[in-house]
């Protein structure tokens, strides 16, 4: 047993004044006369021998009645493992838990407010004068510090749901950075939460406080819908050409759900819509089909109706569609006629012929494909430059000269990290396949059209075999009867390179006169487009490229919320001649972001919150005994009693001052029972 204020057992010393009281009898006595003494003497000495035993139990019981409120007064207890009593303040965390999930019903109303009532009930389950910490996963630097109880009530009717989820860990260990901070009084913690399987409770802390109290709360059901993703069909989005968007939808109940209407709306117009129908569990894919008038950046919604998690009920995208694609083809001298008209078939594809003496290197950056077209050598420069063109994500088409030498071409084509030549082979041979699970010839053929017997091959006259010993990372999208690949793919940073085998002329085969050539051409140029991604996560960390202008001079970039009722600046840097920005936590809410750079709009992003909260699975027991073995950490269950009644409860098992307050009562309540008896005897005598 130890003492929480040893220094006021010196109280103790009250215990001399009952036996100060009893070894100086001062009551005065009264001589009475009587005529005859004999038979009150007998009298006299039984009541005397009485009355000494009386005094004696009255003088005890009132000895142990000093001696138990000094005891109580010093706050005796047992010190165990999760109820350690400090001589301070106690210092009380509680983690309140706000993320997106505690929107869903519970007994008493949606789990947010049931954590805020309970985390109230904490704090009044202890002293006035302790210290208190409200912490969410907002992680705020007002909640990074110590305050009053009236101050933690008011913070804690100022929090709100965040999109923010934060794990187990991550809250113990900024606690544990403010208890460094604060080495005084008995630090204890308090966890509010659903305690989701997939976010707060993904990572548990190593080691935890000497007190620490799990209080799990429990949605009246796990049901929800959301909407999970987003995509089309094709990388590449044409003006007046219909795409198809394919939504995915997921279902985490335990029920089927049917007749779930879904919209699309395209700049703020419904465009589509449709009905569907989910079994448990399980998720199902929808596609919606519509065309674009207009070229530039377009908003997209997609929307379900879904209660009581309603976060994940509307997915925000955007996509581009240009008005035309500019291809760049470098030429040795004359122009390729047939390059010429494949590219004059679609006009979207913006052609531009240059000869390699009279390369504009600063316009390089303005073109989304590069063909170098029969080259007899490749400068130092000019290879320097097509690397960091395909680095920042330009698509680059290599189209060999038989002319050149085999070194020549290995000195790009090894810097690129694809597919080397060995030497010119001008044995004819035919294309025996053609990769079709690529997306180059994905959609280009019919089922069951690609045979011999359906389609003519090319016949290839001469083309460079490819060095088996230095073969790089390509896939081989055309394959010769050889074995030997006559057109290749790799990328090379951000870039895709394409490289053929075989020169692009009569001489070399007739692959520019066969229905290959066509398609191949224009796919390589329609999807040399930068691809973005249709939106990105509020809680991203990874830079977002711009696709808009670079900044000049002093422009800062700005992003404002699509009605521009919130606008911020953010993190910019510079990356290989890409405009790079970091939004670094300061999206708060989904939606459509505009960026300007000198006043003047650039792009337009999608943000969406995080669907890690839509899977409303929680902890289950064995997973909280888990963390008690961890951590030691007192498990709360839900009841009727207040938190406060429960917690104190908890507090109190290792104290004994109540337990001593009551000894005394009893004793004084004995004495007093005595002295009654006493006097009611003196009085019959």
């Amino acid at each position: 047993m130890q003492f929480l204020n040893p220094w006021l057992l010196i109280g103790l010393v009250a215990v001399g004044i009952p036996i100060a009281v009893h070894l100086f009898n001062f009551r005065r006595y009264r001589k009475i006369y009587f005529s005859n003494v004999r038979f009150l003497k007998e009298i006299k000495q039984q009541t005397r021998k009485q009355s000494n035993l009386l005094h004696r139990l009255v003088l005890l019981f009132r000895i142990l009645a000093f001696v138990f409120l000094a005891l109580a007064f010093a706050q005796p207890y047992f010190a165990t493992k999760n109820n350690k009593v400090s001589k301070n303040a106690n210092i009380v965390s509680v983690f309140v838990d706000n993320s997106f999930s505690m929107e869903a019903e519970g007994s008493r109303g949606t789990l947010f407010d049931e954590a805020k009532v309970k985390a109230a009930e904490i704090a009044n389950a202890y002293a006035q004068d302790d210290k208190y910490q409200l912490l969410t996963n907002d992680f705020e630097g007002k909640h990074q510090r110590l305050v009053s109880r009236d101050e933690f009530l008011t913070m804690l009717g100022e929090l709100n749901i965040s999109p923010a989820v934060r794990s187990l860990k991550e809250i113990s260990t900024r606690q544990h950075d403010l208890n460094n901070l604060n080495e005084r009084g008995n630090f204890t913690v308090h966890y509010i939460s659903d305690f989701q399987k997939s976010t707060i409770f993904k990572a548990l802390p190593d080691s935890g406080f000497q007190s620490g109290y799990i209080i799990p709360l429990e949605a009246a059901s796990i049901n929800n819908l959301y909407v999970d993703s987003c995509w089309f069909g094709s990388p590449v989005l044409r003006l007046n050409e219909q795409v198809t968007l394919f939504v995915k939808i997921t279902n985490v109940s335990d029920i089927r759900l049917e007749k779930i209407p879904v919209r699309l709306l395209i700049d703020d117009i419904q465009r589509s819509a449709a009905s569907i129908d989910i079994d448990a569990g399980s998720s199902q894919e929808i596609s919606f089909t519509f065309s674009n008038q207009k070229s530039g950046s377009h908003k997209g919604v997609i929307e379900i109706n879904d209660y009581p998690v309603t976060y994940d009920d509307i997915y925000y995208f955007t996509f581009g569609i240009s008005p035309e694609i500019p291809v760049l083809c470098i030429n040795e001298s004359a122009p390729n006629s047939y390059i010429n008209s494949v590219f004059s078939v679609d006009s979207i594809v913006k052609l531009t012929n240059t000869i390699v003496r009279q390369i504009d290197i600063s316009a390089l950056a303005s073109y989304k494909l590069i063909i170098l077209n029969s080259l007899n050598s490749y400068s130092t420069g000019l290879q320097q430059e097509i690397l960091k063109f395909a680095e920042n994500g330009g698509s680059i088409l290599i189209i060999p000269s038989g002319e050149t030498p085999v070194e020549e071409h290995n000195r790009l084509l090894s810097r690129l990290g694809t597919d080397q030549f060995n030497g010119l082979n001008s044995s004819p041979v035919k294309l025996a396949s053609v990769n079709t699970g690529h997306y180059l010839y994905k959609d280009v053929f019919e089922q069951g059209t690609l045979k011999e017997e359906n389609i003519e091959m090319p016949l290839i006259n001469s083309y460079f075999t490819v060095n088996s010993g230095s073969r790089g990372t390509g896939e081989t999208l055309l394959e010769l009867a050889t074995g030997q690949p006559l057109l290749t793919y790799s990328t090379m940073g951000k870039g895709k390179v394409y490289l053929f085998t075989s020169p692009l002329d009569d001489k070399a085969g007739n692959f520019v006169r066969n229905a290959f050539f066509v398609p191949t051409m224009l796919n390589i140029a329609f999807n040399s487009e930068t691809i973005k991604p249709l939106m990105y996560l509020t809680d991203l960390q990874s830079p977002i490229t711009i696709t808009g202008n670079l900044i000049k001079g002093d422009n800062i970039i700005k992003l404002s919320e699509n009605n521009g009722g919130y606008e911020f600046i953010p993190e910019f840097r510079q990356i290989n001649g890409q405009s790079n920005i970091f939004i670094n936590g300061q999206i708060p809410q989904a939606g459509f972001y505009k960026v300007f750079s000198d006043n003047k709009e650039i792009d337009l992003l999608a943000f969406n919150y995080n669907r890690k909260e839509s899977n409303l699975i929680t902890a289950t027991v064995e997973d909280q005994e888990l963390l008690n073995e961890k951590t030691g950490y007192s498990v709360i269950e839900n009841s009727e009693k207040p938190l406060d009644k429960v917690i104190n409860e908890h507090i109190g098992e290792g104290k004994l001052w109540k337990w001593f307050i009551f000894a005394a009562l009893l004793s004084l309540l004995i004495e007093t029972i005595l002295l009654a008896y006493f006097r009611r005897k003196s009085a019959t005598v």
